[in-house]
């Protein structure tokens, strides 16, 4: 009896420990760490860049790409469900921030414009840059995003650049970075 006892000591204690250590999932994989996750996700993005060739036809310019801000993401960018730890938040908050960096990093590679600027922001719909164009990922809402381009020197709306959700990998990017193209060239 006793020995059950204990059995049963030893489980509820290996419970509580396994409930208390985080988890986190990258492409159904587990890491003990968020710092190891993330660096599985960048591995990804490297090789998805790799892929990014130049365009044939370039726009010219300059652009200067907008992403949004860490505390932008938590707000808007999230669907939060129940009560999440912080951790969580913020692991999920640098995944969506390293793979925006990587869009960016994409329009630089593509040499759809003579130079890019990437910067961060907490209110990218009214980033106003000195001249060029402006790309920019619009959080209006929680779970609502888009992208977008305007010329900084003409009136209008901005222009919706779609990203094609039936495409995966180097196809999809390649397709959205097309779009931008083709919206700069509608300014």
């Amino acid at each position: 009896m006793r020995r059950a006892y204990w059995i049963l000591g030893l489980l509820l204690l290996f419970v509580v420990t396994a409930c208390q250590t985080a988890r986190y999932t990258y492409k159904g994989a587990n890491f003990d760490s968020a710092d190891r996750a993330l660096a599985a996700q960048q591995i990804d993005n490297d090789e998805l860049l790799s892929k990014i060739t130049s365009t044939t036809n370039p726009v010219g310019g300059s652009a200067t790409v907008v992403l949004p801000s860490a505390s932008l993401i938590e707000k808007n960018g999230l669907t939060k469900r129940g009560n999440p730890r912080q951790e969580q938040v913020d692991f999920i908050v640098k995944s969506a921030q390293q793979n925006y960096s990587t869009m960016g990093a994409a329009i630089t590679k593509r040499h759809i414009f003579d130079t890019t600027t990437i910067v961060q922001s907490d209110t990218p719909d009214s980033y106003t840059a000195p001249r060029g164009y402006v790309v920019y990922l619009s959080m209006p809402a929680p779970g609502a995003g888009q992208w977008f381009l305007k010329k900084t020197d003409q009136a209008g709306e901005p222009i919706p650049v779609y990203i094609n959700n039936a495409k995966q990998g180097p196809e999809r990017i390649l397709s959205w970075l097309d779009n931008i193209e083709k919206a700069a060239r509608q300014q």
